[in-house]
């Protein structure tokens, strides 16, 4: 029986105020376990979830994730980079009109304070590339608080951003996943 698979120790109160210093100690320790043992897994699932339909592209936004990770990737950047553009669009489910702020949330524990920045902001980086059509600001990026900041990414999210919602563009989907991250 796999941890997991064993009875949860639970505490006796059922309301917060009712409970004791021992009593949190372990909702801590029993949430740290299960949910650091399952960090991986979750982030492969909110991934994987964006696998389907395809909304109107050629692509999924699950094969546009890899895409974007792969391009990042082969363009030479960081780790934390490259793992934001694989996420960049997991909240896109859940919160369609601020998935960028959620999926943001989500890698922030986990990511660099930059990275977390282009997550954050990556739908007014790919605005530059069709916003004209919408009548908006396609120079919107300039106007980002902290921008001056990150500046320097501003050659990279240009060679990643656009041209990665391509069908048969090879990209780490060529290879397991799972097996990368594991």
């Amino acid at each position: 029986m796999t941890e997991i698979d064993q009875p949860n120790r639970v505490v006796g109160f059922t309301r917060m105020d009712e409970s004791t210093k021992e009593d949190i100690a372990l909702i801590f320790t029993e949430s740290k376990k299960f949910l650091n043992d399952r960090l991986v897994d979750t982030m492969v699932d909110l991934l994987d979830s964006l696998k389907g339909p395809t909304l109107g592209y050629q692509v999924d936004r699950y094969e546009h994730s890899l895409q974007t990770a792969s391009r990042a990737y082969r363009e030479g950047a960081r780790t934390d980079l490259i793992v934001a553009a694989l996420l960049h669009d997991v909240g896109d489910a859940m919160a369609p009109a601020n998935h960028a702020e959620l999926a943001a949330s989500i890698v922030r524990p986990y990511l660099d304070a930059e990275s977390t920045w282009v997550v954050q902001h990556h739908g007014i980086f790919q605005g530059y590339h069709y916003w004209d059509r919408l009548g908006l600001d396609t120079d919107a990026r300039e106007k980002i608080p902290r921008f001056t900041v990150f500046r320097h990414l501003r050659p990279l999210l240009c060679r990643v951003g656009p041209g990665v919602l391509r069908p048969r563009l090879r990209d780490l989907a060529d290879r397991s996943l799972r097996a990368d991250v594991a």
